[in-house]
This record gives structure tokens, sequence and C-alpha cells, in this order.
């Protein structure tokens, strides 16, 4: 071989070495929960719309939004799958400020307020023992449910539901009313006639799932999230539909991110409502708690 030859040929390979050399970007590390919008990211990996990114993301399971929570702020994850109302406690909990970059769904009749046969409107339960799991997203629902009674949460009395309880057994206790599932819900009123005092249907994209990240993470990473949220608002239009839960694609993350949008609404009722359970105390958070990077992804 002669001289020109072996060098062209050595510089090829130096190429071939130095591009199999080369790592992909790092993964995005998603803390999830196992609640239904936690589908989305399943979706969006079964599509390759995160390869189609060339960008990767891995989620990591915990037991509850609160133990997911505790991970971002521990930096064992870049982001989580959470909701609205854990998004305030987290605020209220860390000193650093956590930002929603990502509306996943809303409840749209996914929570129910059944009343026991003779309580016929949410009015009527003032001084009843209402059996909800406070401090989650039900403690919202409730409030909107009162709300609409013109009733604060403190002129009910708070029954917790033990892990593991059903719609069922939950029947045969104490409790005046109770704030279910709508599968469990609808079950329910079907054997023993309960009667349905309120759905999240009646107060629409205000009990939200969210992607939560801490801020300086969020724009040290931001090209990165700008890969995954690209590759979920196609997801979102392709994923099967959820009961009582709307899917919310790119072009309708405007309505949410816009300023006065419906994320600062929601983020206002969530507030209240943990406000109304002595849980929060910090100054609102409202548009402090809202990344505005989406606003610059262009719509598909």
């Amino acid at each position: 071989m002669s001289k020109p030859l072996r060098l062209a040929a050595l510089l090829l390979l130096a190429l071939q070495l130095a591009g199999c050399s080369k790592s992909g970007p790092p993964p995005l590390l998603i803390g999830i929960t196992g609640n239904s919008s936690d589908a989305l990211f399943s979706v969006a990996e079964q599509h390759q719309f995160f390869a189609h990114e060339n960008q990767p993301v891995q989620t990591r399971r915990y037991a509850s939004a609160s133990e997911a929570g505790k991970a971002l702020a521990k930096g064992e994850v870049d982001a989580i799958s959470s909701d609205i109302v854990e998004t305030v406690k987290l605020y209220e909990q860390v000193e650093w400020q956590p930002k929603i970059i990502w509306a996943l769904a809303y409840s749209n009749g996914r929570h129910v307020l059944l009343g026991r046969p003779g309580i016929d409107s949410s009015a009527a339960l003032a001084g009843k023992r209402l059996a909800y799991r406070q401090g989650t997203l039900d403690t919202l629902a409730v409030y909107l449910a009162l709300q609409k009674a013109k009733l604060p949460l403190t002129q009910i009395q708070h029954i917790d539901i033990p892990a593991g309880a059903t719609g069922e057994s939950l029947s045969q206790g104490s409790a005046d009313a109770l704030l279910l599932p709508v599968l469990e819900a609808e079950a329910l009123q079907a054997r023993h006639a309960w009667t349905k005092l309120f759905d999240s249907s009646q107060s629409p994209e205000i009990l939200l799932d969210v992607i939560v990240a801490e801020e300086r993470h969020a724009q040290r990473r931001g090209p990165d999230f700008d890969k995954m949220m690209r590759a979920l608002g196609r997801a979102a239009k392709i994923a099967a539909p959820q009961t009582g839960q709307v899917w919310l694609d790119r072009p309708q993350q405007n309505i949410y991110f816009a300023a006065g949008g419906r994320l600062a609404d929601a983020l206002y009722h969530a507030d209240a409502a943990l406000r109304g359970v002595g849980i929060a105390h910090k100054p609102a958070c409202g548009r402090l708690c809202i990344d505005n990077r989406v606003m610059d992804l262009p719509s598909e």
C-alpha cells in the first residue's frame, strides 16, 4: 500500500474511532408514582418519540407523590410527574423554587363526591363526616365541591381513608360522604344508591397532573427538557383515552402557561385548599411555580 493510501486509511480509522467514542446525551430521570398520567411516558417510549428527539428518558417509580418530591429535592431525579397540589406542598417544604414545566392532563370527572342516601347536595354536608385523602389532589376536589355550596373545608369533619380501602368498605363505615375515583363511585352508586354530589367535570381544568423540576436544574438542562416535552406533546395526541381524564398536547399548553392562564388559576385554588386544612403557610407560589419555556416550543 502506498504511503498516501496508508495515511488516508489511518485518518479514516481515526475518524471512525472518534465517532464511536462519542456518547449520546445523558438521559433525563423522571420520578413517577403510578398515576394514570404516567402512561404518557410509556406511549412516547413505545412510539420512539424520545429517540426521534435524540433524548433518552428514564422513569423511576416511587411509592407516592410525596416520596417522588423528596427524591427531586435530593437531586435523585431531574423532574417528577406529579400534580398541582403536590407542587404547592413541595414549594412549602423546600428552599429552592419548584417549577411546573408541562401540564400532562386534567381530571374531567375522574374525582367523584358521593353522599349517602338522603344527602342530595354539597350544601347538606355542613357538619357531616367526609372521607378523603387529605393533603392530596383529593383535598382540592373536596374544596371545589364545597366551594360551589359556599362551604369552607372547616365546616365538614374529615375522615382519613386507610391504605387499601375500597369504596365498598368505606360505605360500611361512619362517613356521610366519600370522594372516590370514578369507577369505584359508579359501582357504589349502582349497588347502594349513593348520590353523586359533585365530579371534577364541574370544575374542569383545575385538577391537573403536571411535570415539576427544580428551577436552576431546569435552566441547566433546558434543551433536554424541550426535547422531552416535544415527545410528550406527540404522545398526548395518540394516547388512549382515560376515563375521566383529558390529555394535553403541545398547542393546549399555551392556554395554561400564558400570563393569567389556567395553570395560575389552578395553583390559586390548590393553595386555597391546602390553607383550608392548615398545610400551606408561605406566600402563595402562583406564577413563581410556573416555568414558561414551553411557550417557546413550536406548535406541531
